[in-house]
């Protein structure tokens, strides 16, 4: 029975019950299958993942963020795989097969080892068309010499190996040709770019084994969120931070910072030096605040143990600030101290 052979109407009915995967496959069959499978308003796709790894694993995510269609390119065919179908694109070669059993993969391609990069864009060039239309794509590279740069890639997440951070010239180059990130994970930390590259103008950025490198990167950061674990950074790196923040010299767009462990050796001179402030009675503060922005939720948390405290920037703006011995919460506000004052918690 041939698809083409019906309605309109009925064949796009027919490629909405369909897998992606099974959609995948299907594309290659003929260009009149690939325009028909296009033609199809595919609204509930909401990213198109990348694990950059043996195998490379493309993720196209639903809505729901539960149902997911994965494509994998491997060098190598699987044993128990029989029978795979030839294809050829724009001179590349590369086989297919689908229904493959493992527990995420349904669909595969094998591809010679040398023709891997070229074989990768194909194949995120075909989703792109099928499916994309602009959907933001996630890229998580575990291999330094896996980092394809895709136009609609948004989310960055980087699991390089320690002694893979040599190879930084690669990324240097990733950051510059990529659009600026709106989330950008590093799992372990990097030998440090320059001071005017795009890493740093990420819209949301966390850092989880951050080390004495916090320091550079939080001076030179320029976007709005900032997650920094594992940090050792020093009284003066911290009071230098909020001060140029406070005298509106910098850090304009800033928005959130968490930085832990942070041990301040003298928490009453950065106090004094902020001016903190306690909030005025009238003011009615929850345990936590979400902060939400696309691929980055977080908590400013309160303190329970000692009184809520902020601080006042010289066009008036508030910032909330928790600081004790294990980690400094910072969380910039939309509004003045006299709206504050006057409106307590309820403007937010």
């Amino acid at each position: 029975m041939n698809l083409l052979n019906f309605p309109y109407l009925v064949q796009k009915e027919i490629l909405m019950k369909m897998g992606y995967d099974d959609l995948f496959l299907l594309s290659f069959t003929s260009k009149r299958m690939q325009n028909l499978i296009k033609s199809v308003q595919w609204k509930e796709i909401l990213r198109i993942d990348c694990y950059a790894e043996i195998p490379f694993v493309f993720a196209i995510i639903h809505m729901d963020t539960i149902c997911r269609a994965n494509i994998a390119c491997k060098s190598e065919k699987p044993y128990f795989i029989e029978t795979t179908d030839a294809v050829e694109i724009d001179g590349n070669h590369f086989s297919l097969f689908g229904k493959y059993t493992t527990k995420f993969d349904t669909c595969c391609v094998i591809y010679q080892t040398l023709e891997e990069e070229d074989i990768i864009e194909v194949v995120y060039n075909r989703l792109d068309f099928l499916f994309g239309k602009n959907t933001p794509v996630m890229m998580w590279s575990r291999k330094f010499n896996m980092l394809p740069k895709f136009p609609q890639t948004e989310i960055t997440i980087l699991e390089w190996k320690a002694e893979e951070g040599a190879k930084y010239t690669r990324l240097e180059e990733y950051f510059e040709t990529m659009p600026i990130q709106k989330f950008v994970e590093l799992i372990k930390m990097l030998p440090r770019l320059k001071e005017d590259s795009k890493f740093y103008k990420a819209e949301s950025l966390v850092i989880n084994e951050s080390g004495e490198e916090a320091e550079y990167i939080l001076s030179n950061f320029k976007g709005k969120n900032a997650v920094f674990y594992g940090a050792i950074i020093s009284d003066e790196s911290v009071l230098t931070l909020l001060k140029r923040w406070k005298h509106m010299n910098g850090f304009h767009s800033l928005v959130f910072l968490e930085v832990a462990p942070f041990k301040p050796r003298n928490i009453e001179k950065i106090q004094k030096e902020l001016d903190f402030q306690m909030f005025p009675a009238n003011v009615n503060l929850p345990s936590t605040e979400i902060i939400n922005y696309p691929y980055f939720r977080f908590s400013f948390k309160f303190p329970s143990n000692t009184p809520p405290t902020y601080i006042v920037r010289d066009d008036g703006i508030v910032a909330y600030i928790t600081l004790d011995k294990r980690h400094i919460y910072f969380q910039v506000k939309s509004f003045t101290e006299k709206q504050l004052v006057e409106n307590g918690y309820s403007i937010r």
